[in-house]
């Protein structure tokens, strides 16, 4: 006869209280024996927090406090667990001369977004093969002649809309973090097609700020000036929701479910469709550029110029249509991760530049002889430095 809930406490009346008592104890027992699995378990010989190897969150809330507690170059955090290392010449030696150490499944689990793109491999054959197709873009000629002078007016371009940004909000700050993004994605883009993309990212956002009146520019909370932004190519769009998605599979759980289920979405299709679109007709016509002048100025010209070397060495002819798929990974990783270390790059230099005459200890009497950059960067540098000074960071 079956029963239902409401006749389980007849069922305990009827069991003996010997039972009932050994039921609840093993249960208590399984429980336990659970949560002892869950906890941290720590590797001998390192310093950690005895606390935090009770807790089953381990160092999770107060993580970035665990260096400065124990003073020691090396220790190790309860999340995966985590080992920190703040030494910056072993973190240099073990990055670089180390080949017992290889990138973590957290790195290559959460930079997935990527696909194949080598800085998501662990160490191999693969991975070498894989980046050998970026090799040339690391050389001294290529970083010479190609990606310095496409970087640097690409620069040009965020200063002149620097300066239309500084007319237009009178006297007010305003934030250009999301400026360095675009230009240096567009640095990235001249360098990858050069002209031959029409799209640029920093485009956009000139046309919208440029139709502005002065007496039209919201003021934000804080004072600041804000600036709609400009409505972007799609493949542009794409490459920055793969930044996005790559944030939000590193935060998940589980990263690898976080990936397949962000694969089965119609909008992620869309990118990668779009992404093969572009290649495509990028690699058609950089293809069609080199046959006819046998001329690499641009980087997709360099990567179909080492596959075609590398086909006359194996004596066969250049297939470019089977290297098509690993070509759209490679150009994907390469706006991702270049633009976003070149942003950095500018960032960092700008925040410099921008800094109170105090905090820089550097003479200011003349910005050329000082830091060697042109004079139209020299005035809007000198503008947003007296302009922090005034209203605060901008």
């Amino acid at each position: 006869m079956a029963l239902s809930l409401t006749d389980l406490p007849e069922v305990f009346k009827l069991m003996p209280t010997s039972s009932i008592l050994l039921a609840l104890l093993a249960l208590c027992g399984v429980l336990f024996a659970v949560y002892r699995r869950l906890l941290p378990q720590p590797i001998p010989g390192i310093p950690y927090d005895r606390k935090s190897a009770q807790r089953l969150l381990g160092d999770a809330p107060d993580m970035l406090r665990e260096v400065y507690k124990f003073q020691a170059p090396l220790c190790q955090v309860f999340v995966q667990p985590w080992l920190l290392l703040a030494d910056s010449v072993e973190a240099r030696d073990i990055m670089m001369r180390r080949p017992e150490f290889d990138r973590s499944n957290f790195i290559t689990d959460g930079l997935s977004p990527l696909d194949g793109f080598h800085a998501r491999m662990k160490t191999g054959l693969v991975w070498k093969t894989t980046r050998t197709w970026l090799q040339d873009l690391i050389g001294p000629t290529f970083l010479n002649n190609i990606a310095g002078p496409r970087i640097y007016q690409n620069m040009l371009h965020l200063v002149d809309f620097w300066q239309t940004k500084a007319r237009l909000a009178n006297g007010r700050p305003f934030d250009v973090n999301e400026d360095l993004n675009h230009s240096a994605f567009d640095g990235m883009l001249s360098i990858l097609f050069d002209e031959n993309f029409k799209h640029t990212a920093l485009g956009p956002q000139i046309q919208a700020v440029s139709q502005l009146d002065p007496s039209s520019v919201e003021t934000g909370l804080n004072g600041e000036a804000k600036f709609p932004e400009g409505q972007l190519n799609e493949f542009i769009a794409g490459i920055y929701e793969t930044v996005d998605a790559i944030d939000k599979v590193t935060k998940s759980m589980s990263p690898t479910f976080a990936m397949w289920w962000l694969r089965q979405t119609p909008r992620f299709k869309k990118i990668i469709a779009i992404k093969n679109q572009v290649v495509r007709e990028q690699t058609q016509a950089a293809l069609e550029r080199l046959l006819a002048t046998g001329k690499t100025e641009t980087a997709i010209e360099y990567m179909l110029m080492r596959e075609k070397k590398a086909a006359e060495k194996q004596g066969q002819k250049a297939n470019y249509e089977i290297q098509l798929c690993w070509r759209r990974l490679l150009i994907s990783g390469t706006c991702v991760v270049r633009s976003r270390t070149s942003k950095l790059s500018c960032g960092t230099r700008c925040k410099r530049l921008t800094l109170p005459r105090m905090q820089k200890g550097v003479p200011r009497a003349d910005p050329k002889a000082s830091y060697g950059i042109v004079h139209r960067a020299d005035q809007c540098c000198l503008r947003l430095r007296s302009r922090e000074e005034s209203h605060g960071s901008v």
